[in-house]
């Protein structure tokens, strides 16, 4: 049975402080004449509104139900991006500049150039790009998209939601996946969003693990996803398929060219939406994708490593003219989504009145991510490849000699180096494999203090009757070892500062899981 304590949130539902979205608009009368200080505090305070409770930052600890920062900490080592990242230092600069630059009477053309700037990295124009508080209101947008274009009942194929996000699920199916939407309202979670046809509409999950946490094969998840899609047509209801581009554990679900074979089926009738939340495939992939008739979901908050709760829909171009002039989507969404996370020409077809002008939080989140994106596609391919095949030696030759920690042992694969996820099985000094509240207390324990410096790892995923936590790379380090070759030193020389952080985490890992010293 699934023990729902490794995923569990933790922290309180609101955080004392904290401002709501649907307040930006007074705020936004005390951004003339900021100072330094001043600046950084307002901007503390925008980068946690706009998102639900999973951004509040406790008064205390300074984190968020991540374990993350809220604010930038140098010394903190960092290779959790799989699951959130606290925000660096010169991102945060950047986001300080951008705040310093919003002017309310401008604030249409602010929200332009941002989705100017995350579409052209793709070669896409900015009237394609949606901007949504996180990855699970994105799947609820795309859901809602395709759900108000068909006059058919529609099947939702969804790939994994237990290697997803928690949410997901719920905002899959059209219902609230919290307590609290994006733009500060109280909902029911798992109670349908107002106006969203959840009568006419059933979800499918396909799974990519067995019950044992074994990876199924590609070809087995691809033939079960076609029959799937080909049953729910001859039952003339109409199809939402999701391509899982990478899972939390690396793994992938629905291979592209079953997703092209599923759309070609019956173009009018079947939608592709592809997960590449985790961001860990080429930027030239993407692209392809929307040009191959996909919705694409994209994040700043995994790979790109900017702080958490940063989303954007990519629309295809048809999918785009039929909005356009169909429009009509469930008036619910006016609870998560703000006038200006559309482009202009969206906004009278959308069928909603949102409640807020402008989500700024969202819009300054995505500043950090931005600036890495835009440097990532100036790195070819093949140096990308070379410096995350790097990363899996590094953190293989610290396993082969490591008392406690392993390589989840259905995990082995071309996907380890390709994404970058690392999946690890921790063992207790009785050689017994850790259960999900102890792994949890190992996470929690390595953001402290305590038994080494501050170290942040991906949170635990249960993948059948085992549990692992995850270590990943992140743009940020792709980028500085690109930045050491390009200045003529090896790759060896240029990871040397990744060696020592990964020294210190599985020094750490070891002390906490052999309980040294009291840890």
């Amino acid at each position: 049975m699934r023990n729902a304590s490794a995923e569990k949130d933790e922290s309180p539902a609101g955080q004392p402080g904290f401002v709501p979205a649907r307040f930006q608009d007074m705020h936004l009368q005390r951004l003339s004449g900021l100072a330094d200080q001043q600046g950084a505090s307002y901007l503390l305070m925008l980068l946690q509104e706009g998102g639900d409770q999973r951004i509040h930052c406790d008064p205390l600890s300074g984190r968020n139900r991540y374990g993350t920062r809220c604010l930038p900490d140098p010394q903190e080592i960092g290779f959790s991006s799989t699951t959130a990242s606290t925000v660096s230092p010169s991102g945060f600069a950047l986001s300080l500049d951008a705040l310093s630059r919003f002017d309310e009477s401008d604030a249409e053309g602010w929200f332009d150039h941002v989705r100017r700037r995350l579409g052209r990295c793709f070669e896409l124009g900015a009237e394609q790009v949606v901007l949504s508080p996180s990855g699970t209101d994105a799947e609820l947008m795309a859901v809602s998209l395709y759900a108000g274009l068909s006059r058919n009942p529609v099947s939702v194929i969804l790939i994994a939601p237990d290697e997803t996000g928690s949410g997901v699920a719920k905002a899959a199916a059209g219902c609230h996946f919290s307590s609290l939407t994006a733009l500060g309202v109280t909902v029911e979670a798992g109670q349908p969003v107002s106006g969203f046809p959840v009568d006419r509409q059933e979800l499918m999950t396909i799974a990519i693990r067995d019950m044992s946490g074994r990876a199924r094969p590609t070809d087995e998840i691809d033939s079960e996803v076609l029959d799937a899609v080909k049953a729910a047509l001859k039952r003339g209801r109409d199809v939402v398929l999701h391509v899982l581009d990478t899972s939390k554990t690396g793994l992938s679900g629905v291979s592209r060219p079953a997703a092209r074979a599923a759309l070609a089926l019956d173009p009018e009738r079947v939608g592709v939406i592809v997960d590449a939340c985790q961001f860990r495939c080429r930027v030239e992939e993407i692209a392809e994708d929307v040009q191959n008739g996909f919705l694409v979901i994209v994040t700043g908050s995994k790979f790109l490593a900017g702080p958490p709760f940063s989303a954007a829909l990519l629309l295809p171009e048809r999918l785009r003219s039929e909005l356009l002039h169909k429009g009509g989507l469930p008036q619910g969404l006016a609870d998560y989504s703000a006038d200006l996370d559309w482009p202009s020409d969206l906004r009278g077809s959308l069928g909603f009145h949102a409640r807020s002008k402008i989500n700024l939080g969202l819009g300054l989140r995505w500043i950090a991510p931005l600036s890495h994106l835009e440097a990532l596609t100036s790195v070819t391919a093949e140096v990308q490849a070379e410096i995350k095949a790097h990363f899996l030696a590094l953190i293989r030759q610290r396993l082969a000699v490591s008392r406690h920690v392993v390589l989840h042992e259905d995990d082995e694969g071309d996907y380890l180096s390709r994404r970058a996820i690392i999946p690890l099985s921790l063992f207790d000094t009785l050689g017994h494999a850790v259960g999900a509240d102890e792994a949890r207390r190992i996470w929690q324990a390595m953001r402290e203090d305590g038994c080494g410096p501050v170290c942040q790892i991906g949170q635990p995923v249960i993948l059948g009757e085992r549990v692992v936590v995850r270590l990943a790379a992140s743009a940020a380090d792709v980028l500085s070892l690109a930045e050491g070759l390009t200045s003529g030193q090896s790759l060896s020389q240029a990871a040397q500062p990744v060696e020592t952080r990964l020294d210190r985490v599985f020094d750490k890992l070891e002390r906490l899981l052999s309980r040294q010293d009291g840890c």
